[in-house]
């Protein structure tokens, strides 16, 4: 490779990984109001003794006990502002940055990489839910991490020194992500059917891994249902039915599920998981014709991307798992980089000189109408100078109606926010 090129592409890497810590930083340091789904787990952490946080949630939340400790931890240490709150997410946001990179290099060719590293940096709804109070931040560092082990552990050896570095640190961190039952499930199969096709002279350890990544696996599923209770269950369903793969029609669902998650709403309010590019159905067109080739040229690679997206769709057909909302916000690194290998390889095909190999740079121009169209900060159901308004201008005489969907935020804020006299949280 021309020393030239290598030098624009390792600037090229830097800007792009520090633009994406740079746009998340921004959105944290913004601080904007703790909203409804959020102001739910606060509650739930800042209410509840440790051991506490393994029981079921209440007001109809589910989240990881890796993930609730982490928040706990860090409002003993700094209080419970939005920021103390806020800085294992972000922590976890800024960190998946980096791992995509790593994982995008090794499944890619090197400006392959460098586009879905910019795509995944400036894509909206990784950029808000990074410094917000939920899991999704953590499920996407999460499964990219596991995604790098298990190409980690596909080039190595299994030895007896480092057998128990690859069976137990995936297994660590479903306490801290239960998304990542669908990235260490689907590697776990990758890497158990290619030591037995491949003859592997490690096979016998690598069994080991997979069983002990099976058993965790399963455990971390009774775990899941065990956290949620039949009343928060017919609720979930009832709030994500359009996300449910139908028993009739599902074509149909596919491809509007697929529209959602490229072009979405047009509500700026609306942070949904969605990628908000222009074209959907050819990003749909290019997301299958990437998912095939990349199956076909690079099948360990292929099936240790695509398999973490086949699971939660089969669980969705299975009435068990909501697909393509922000839930399976960690779907979206892993279709940003189908995206770019099927347009890498439309170039390796369409131009055989070595310019081809730019053709990925094509997918720029969408992700950078999209970003600039809903540029950091952004705030969703900005309540708190509300309240300090209401706080500020309170007389004795006053009373307070609250409209059930922000009684969650309002319940967080009052304690933080003086509010004494007659109030009333609508119900829901």
């Amino acid at each position: 490779m021309d020393i030239r090129n290598l030098v624009w592409q390792r600037w090229a890497v830097v800007a792009t990984v520090f633009l994406g810590i740079f746009v998340r930083l921004w959105q944290y340091v913004s601080n904007p109001s703790i909203w409804v789904d959020e102001a739910a787990i606060a509650r739930n952490v800042l209410d509840r003794q440790p051991l506490q946080l393994f029981q079921p949630l209440d007001y109809a939340q589910l989240a990881p006990p890796g993930f609730l400790f982490g928040v706990k931890l860090s409002a003993a240490a700094f209080g419970s502002s939005e920021y103390a709150l806020r800085l294992f997410p972000i922590a976890a946001g800024v960190v998946s940055v980096v791992l995509f990179f790593f994982v995008a290099q090794v499944v890619l060719r090197p400006f392959a990489s460098i586009v879905a590293t910019f795509m995944f940096s400036t894509a909206i709804p990784l950029i808000f839910f990074s410094s917000n109070l939920k899991q999704y931040s953590s499920d996407v560092a999460i499964t990219l991490f596991v995604i790098l082990i298990a190409l980690e552990l596909h080039r190595s050896s299994i030895t007896d020194q480092n057998i128990m570095k690859f069976a137990l640190a995936p297994v660590i961190l479903l306490f801290f992500s239960q998304a990542a039952i669908f990235s260490l499930a689907a590697s776990g199969a990758v890497i158990f059917f290619d030591a037995f096709i491949s003859k592997r002279e490690d096979w016998r350890r690598r069994f080991v891994i997979v069983l002990w990544w099976a058993t965790a696996v399963l455990i971390a599923i009774g775990y899941s249902f065990f956290s949620i209770t039949s009343a928060d269950n017919a609720y979930l369903h009832n709030f994500w039915a359009h996300a449910f793969l139908p028993e009739t029609g599902w074509g149909g669902w596919l491809w509007n599920t697929a529209q959602r998650i490229f072009a979405g709403s047009a509500n700026a309010n609306a942070f949904d998981g969605s990628l908000s590019y222009m074209w959907p159905g050819l990003f749909t067109v290019l997301f299958i014709y990437g998912s095939v080739i990349f199956i076909i040229r690079k099948p360990i690679h292929g099936s240790l991307i695509i398999g973490p997206l086949l699971l939660p769709l089969l669980a969705s057909a299975a009435q068990a798992y909501p697909f393509g909302t922000r839930v399976s916000l960690f779907l979206l690194p892993l279709i940003l980089i189908i995206l770019v290998a099927g347009a890498d390889d439309l170039g390796r095909l369409l131009i055989p000189h070595q310019i081809g190999q730019y053709i990925p740079g094509l997918l720029l121009p969408f992700a950078v109408f999209a970003f600039s169209q809903q540029l950091p900060p952004r705030t969703q159901e900005h309540l708190r100078p509300v309240i300090q308004y209401v706080s500020d201008h309170w007389k004795s005489e006053d009373s307070l109606w609250v409209y059930y969907g922000a009684g969650q935020a309002f319940e967080y804020y009052r304690k933080l926010i003086p509010i004494s006299g007659e109030i009333h949280i609508g119900d829901c």
